[in-house]
């Protein structure tokens, strides 16, 4: 098929046939002329209404890209040309193309493209298919998400890595990128593994660098609460004066505080004076409607 023919082709499904039927065409035309001259099939889809810009762009888009992983004007077109839900979701698969057979040309082009949802999409799509390709990897795909200068695509990747398996996050925050963790990542780890073992899940909470310490705590703490209270108070009510105690008396407050008034009041009932201002404290934080504070200090009073 010669250059003009995807677009005389092109022209008359325009003419002929605007509908469902025509974007479907549109899309068939799209694989062709992305094989014969994909820069001035680009250059027609430019011209076009959005909705078939879109269809037939990421076509010749697809096809420019499994053919020329060194060229990145299929990505900057996309970005000039195409918005919302087209955008990204074109950029997407020539990303994912691309990364099939070259993961660090992949990764360059991420990292080079305008910040929004389109990176965040593929900078996710980059990091999950370099992790699937084993642990020997891994250290790669952690120093490529380090050096990207904003931080959204790394929260958006981590976002799916922490559900993947916990023992995997665990082993990452502990590791030597663990700084990279977000707090949400810190949180679910520790509430996943409090799930299955409270205290091993504190023990690996306390071995966190100080900034992480409090998320991770505050997450295995609540957990604990819920599956297994009397332990859970047990261990706050134990811990030595200091900040520590003083924030495990504010979680154990509050979260009884919500979860069932009556436990709470005889927590605030078992502390010493100096816990108790502190637990009540805590409750004039968590904003407790007026009848179930009512609820917490009769009970504490019994």
């Amino acid at each position: 098929m010669g250059r003009a023919r995807p677009q005389h082709a092109a022209e008359t499904v325009l003419k002929f046939n605007r509908g469902f039927t025509g974007l479907n065409a549109l899309q068939e035309i799209g694989k062709v002329w992305g094989k014969s001259d994909p820069a001035g099939g680009l250059r027609f889809a430019a011209t076009l209404d959005p909705q078939q810009r879109a269809k037939l762009g990421v076509e010749i888009m697809r096809a420019w890209a499994g053919s020329d992983l060194q060229s990145a004007a299929a990505l900057a077109w996309s970005q000039e040309n195409l918005k919302g839900l087209a955008r990204t979701d074109a950029i997407t698969r020539v990303i994912a193309l691309v990364a099939k057979e070259d993961l660090t040309t992949a990764s360059q082009l991420a990292s080079d493209m305008e910040p929004g949802t389109a990176q965040n999409r593929a900078c996710v799509t980059i990091f999950q298919m370099w992790l699937g390709k084993g642990s020997a990897e891994h250290e790669a795909a952690f120093t490529w998400l380090e050096s990207l200068p904003d931080p959204a695509p790394r929260a958006a990747a981590f976002e799916h890595f922490m559900w993947r398996d916990p023992e995997d996050a665990r082993a990452f925050i502990s590791g030597p990128h663990g700084a990279l963790a977000p707090p949400g990542m810190i949180m679910q780890t520790g509430h996943d593994l409090a799930t299955k073992d409270p205290e091993s899940a504190m023990e690996w909470a306390d071995s966190l660098d100080e900034k992480r310490v409090p998320w991770a705590r505050r997450a295995v703490l609540d957990t604990w609460l819920q599956i297994r209270p009397e332990a859970a108070t047990d261990y706050a009510r134990k811990l030595p004066a200091g900040p520590e105690r003083e924030s495990a008396v504010r979680t154990v407050t509050q979260t009884l505080g919500w979860q069932s008034p009556l436990q709470a009041g005889a927590w605030i009932a078992s502390l010493s004076s100096a816990d108790q201002k502190n637990a009540r404290q805590a409750l004039d934080d968590s904003q407790l409607p007026d009848d179930r504070r009512k609820q917490i200090e009769d009970a504490a009073k019994k």
